[in-house]
């Protein structure tokens, strides 16, 4: 009777083999899709206001995702105004191209002589495994920082994301 089943014994461990490699290769795709998931890109930019009284404070912060933007306007102890914005793939892509052109990049720290009540921007570029992060210090005229590259192009770039940057900002600040 066992000479009868040799065949189909054959069979089954072929098949059995077929499967376990279809599973392997299922799971190393499913790695390898998740490794991609994993290594986003995220950008963010924040802009931290001159040290003054702190009801005349705003620093705000815009993220721009995949599938939207997130801007904060804030004094430190309170948020002035916080919104998500939805955005589509062409605007994302649009965005990650232009601020690709900014060739924002790490240089050497200038590191400040003593000036006191400057701005500070701060970028933060993460492109899969890449990553930028670094500031940019303005105070009496003079630039100080870690970040090379079109700066003030790229901060634009983040401002051109929230339509209307300009009036939202504009409508929590206090006149001084």
């Amino acid at each position: 009777m066992l000479c009868n089943l040799y065949p189909f014994n054959i069979f089954i461990a072929e098949l059995f083999n077929y499967l376990s490699m279809k599973k392997i290769m299922v799971c190393a795709l499913a790695l390898v899709s998740f490794s991609l998931v994993t290594a986003q890109k995220t950008y963010t930019y924040k802009f931290q206001d001159a040290a003054v009284n702190p009801e005349y404070v705003r620093n705000y912060q815009i993220d721009v995702g995949k599938e939207d933007v997130h801007f904060v306007v804030s004094s430190g102890t309170k948020t002035y105004f916080d919104e998500v914005r939805v955005i589509n793939k062409y605007q994302y892509k649009a965005f990650i191209a232009n601020i690709t052109e900014c060739y924002v990049n790490k240089k050497p720290d200038a590191t400040n002589d003593g000036c006191t009540g400057g701005t500070t921007e701060t970028f933060s570029i993460k492109d899969g495994n890449n990553t930028v992060e670094g500031y940019v210090y303005r105070c009496g005229g003079t630039e100080y920082g870690n970040l090379k590259g079109d700066v003030a192009k790229a901060a634009k770039l983040f401002k051109d994301m929230v339509p209307g940057f300009d009036y939202k900002l504009s409508t929590t600040t206090l006149k001084k």
